[in-house]
């Protein structure tokens, strides 16, 4: 959004990973649990509970490997049957193109990008693109190698391709596995391609990742790799903006909410917050579309709450005073700080730091209501038309700043 409206030629794109070993072990999970009518009905909450059970089922054998890489064990044996060996076959089946593997791996992801479609649409997004790993191309793909290959940077470990970082002078980024001893490639082998093709596509000046932190050692050896590749041009415009965990949730044990779920709770619980105020209520002229805005407003912005939306979307809450009153001038300074805040939020692509501006506004907004008197003001027409000139610029602020953080005003 901040790029968007810094007038930049943006391209947001939704990478869907839906490749890899745990899409094979999603494929085995539906083999043995999926029910065709529940994916008909509820598709993406029947897919992950396919892949809880399966998960479930699995860890047994996850267990066994950890256990054995802790005490220095080979976990080639365990590995190598199972559904260890099930999971890697599937995969190894859409590496080679196998129809009946495609067919089933585009059909779960046409129900997921058709998902997102409509999530994303209801939190302001507009994606331009939906980019999903298997689109990499294999010349690609086999070109990284070939570089990798050529310039020393692959090792063979065990069966597996490798690259130890430690020998490029990043000790902290260790070893990291690019293509399994089965054969198949990784995230890393696949991501590396990608931001080759999207180079290629885009020509962009800067590529920017934002996925949560947990992926930060990833992202620090894919920029590492690409740079030790011949590419540090190409590694310095790639960005891994990280955003926190979220506590309590994990899709290995079904313990996840659909952000459809959550946006849909909100929204409900927004809607019988209105209806509380019957006469109110009824002048709202679509009351469950304002109470869907506004409960995804509260749950983009956290305890933000609906306060930012209340004073935005009532212009006769207030009526400051301009002639002489602390209070509004206090008002103007702020207001005056806004495009020194947005470009701030744009440079160090931090948008909290306009979430925290638009409370500083708030706060300052319910001070002039406080404090100066609005009806039958002893100053004259002169100041009524200042006080709402005041207030105009100070609801205008407050819109473009809801918008830049993907919320819509409630007119």
């Amino acid at each position: 959004m901040l790029g968007i409206s810094a007038v930049q030629l943006s391209v947001l794109i939704s990478r869907i990973c839906m490749r890899g070993k745990q899409f094979g072990l999603l494929a085995v999970g539906w083999q043995r649990f999926g029910s065709k009518t529940e994916l008909e009905r509820e598709p993406l909450k029947q897919l992950l509970d396919v892949y809880a059970r399966i998960n479930s089922v699995f860890q047994p054998e996850q267990e066994a490997s950890k256990t054995a890489r802790q005490e220095s064990r080979d976990t080639a044996e365990i590995e190598s049957k199972g559904l260890y060996a099930e999971r890697n076959a599937y995969f190894r089946c859409m590496e080679d193109g196998d129809t009946e593997a495609m067919a089933l791996w585009k059909r779960f992801r046409d129900i997921s990008v058709e998902r997102y479609v409509d999530t994303y649409a209801r939190l302001n997004m507009g994606v331009d693109e939906y980019s999903v790993e298997s689109t990499v191309k294999t010349p690609t793909i086999e070109a990284v190698e070939e570089t990798l290959q050529e310039k020393g940077i692959y090792e063979e470990d065990n069966g597996s391709w490798t690259i130890d970082f430690r020998e490029f002078g990043a000790k902290a980024l260790d070893v990291a596995v690019v293509r399994g001893r089965t054969g198949t490639t990784t995230y890393m082998l696949r991501d590396i391609a990608a931001a080759l093709e999207r180079e290629e596509q885009y020509g962009f000046d800067h590529m920017i990742y934002v996925v949560s932190s947990e992926q930060d050692m990833y992202f620090k050896r894919l920029f590492k790799t690409i740079e030790i590749m011949g590419r540090p041009d190409l590694a310095a415009r790639l960005q891994h903006i990280n955003f926190g965990k979220v506590l309590g949730m994990s899709s290995r044990l079904g313990n996840v909410q659909l952000p459809s779920d959550i946006l849909d709770q909100s929204s409900e619980a927004m809607h019988n917050v209105m209806r509380r105020n019957v006469a109110k209520y009824a002048e709202v002229p679509d009351p469950a579309a304002v109470a869907d805005i506004v409960g995804i407003s509260a749950v983009m912005t956290g305890t933000t709450r609906e306060i930012l939306q209340h004073l935005s979307d009532n212009p006769d809450a207030l009526d400051p005073d301009v002639a002489g009153e602390p209070h509004c001038t206090d008002l103007l300074r702020l207001m005056a700080q806004y495009p020194d805040v947005t470009a701030n939020a744009m440079r160090n692509l931090e948008p909290s730091a306009i979430l925290t501006y638009l409370f500083r506004l708030t706060h300052q907004l319910s001070s002039c209501y406080d404090a100066v008197q609005v009806m039958g003001a002893k100053e004259g027409h002169g100041v009524m038309l200042a006080r709402a000139a005041l207030y105009e610029g100070a609801r205008q602020v407050q819109e473009n700043g809801l918008k830049l953080l993907g919320m819509t005003p409630v007119e």
